[in-house]
């Protein structure tokens, strides 16, 4: 997950029709939100395909499910945040795999919330009252959250106990244990590590290794986070000749 600042976007709201019943349906919307993360899911990172997008609604706009034994607004829970559902600032664009039911995990219809949250009223917009255990990618601290190992799983950055709990709910919910994005981000964290080895050993020029990282840790690179993750892990600031490294990349989520 890369932090995503939907500001560029939501200037682009001029082109879409917010009046149209179902806002969320319509051309050009669909594409400028697909293609203003480089066609990539905000959630999970995989490269989206085709019509394999989904327009989420992050606050749901159907059924509102409880997860687990944690809180959720259910005023309504057949009907989810109905209101919501024309707000364009509730979109993220999202693969199959963390939207929909895959195996053990997917977003679905599922939005739990932190213990003693408040509650947003029907009719109420803000959408900063309640608080999600979900981690929002367009929220910087969430991102932060996240970390990638070199076998692919995904760890806590912090030991607070609700943090944990909200890497913990969100892996699954967005489906980022499912096998085949594990394989993935195992296979970006080798070829990661692979480039920094064969400079370590001599085999390649620090300018070299400076431009493969660039490539692997550019936005538009799928699993672009488990790449920064492996540098981190792989070169350490206090290392001069890794600093020198550090300091030419971009490694901000």
């Amino acid at each position: 997950m890369r932090y995503i600042d939907t500001t560029n976007l939501y200037n682009m709201q001029a082109n879409w029709d917010l009046t149209h019943d179902e806002v969320w349906t319509q051309d050009p919307l669909k594409t400028e939100f697909k293609t203003y993360f480089h066609n990539k899911c905000w959630y999970t990172e995989t490269k989206i395909v085709a019509n394999d997008a989904h327009m989420d609604h992050f606050y749901p706009k159907g059924n509102n499910k409880q997860y687990g034994k944690y809180p959720f607004n259910n005023q309504d829970a057949d009907n989810g945040y109905t209101w919501l559902k024309n707000k364009y600032e509730n979109y993220h664009v999202a693969c199959a795999y963390a939207n929909r039911g895959k195996d053990e995990g997917g977003k679905k219809d599922y939005f739990p919330l932190c213990p003693h949250s408040p509650l947003l009223s029907q009719g109420v917009c803000n959408l900063n009252i309640e608080k999600p255990m979900l981690l929002n990618p367009t929220i910087q601290g969430d991102v932060k959250l996240l970390v990638f190992e070199e076998n692919g799983e995904v760890v806590c950055s912090s030991s607070i106990e609700l943090d944990e709990k909200r890497v913990a709910v969100s892996k699954t919910l967005y489906n980022l244990t499912h096998a085949e994005l594990i394989g993935e981000r195992t296979q970006v964290w080798h070829d990661t590590k692979e480039s920094i080895d064969l400079f370590k050993y001599g085999t390649i020029q620090k300018t070299e290794l400076i431009r493969q990282l660039k490539k692997f840790i550019d936005r538009d690179r799928w699993f672009s986070a488990c790449a920064i993750s492996c540098i981190r892990h792989c070169l350490v600031d206090n290392d001069p000749s890794d600093k020198q490294i550090l300091d030419q990349l971009d490694l901000d989520l």
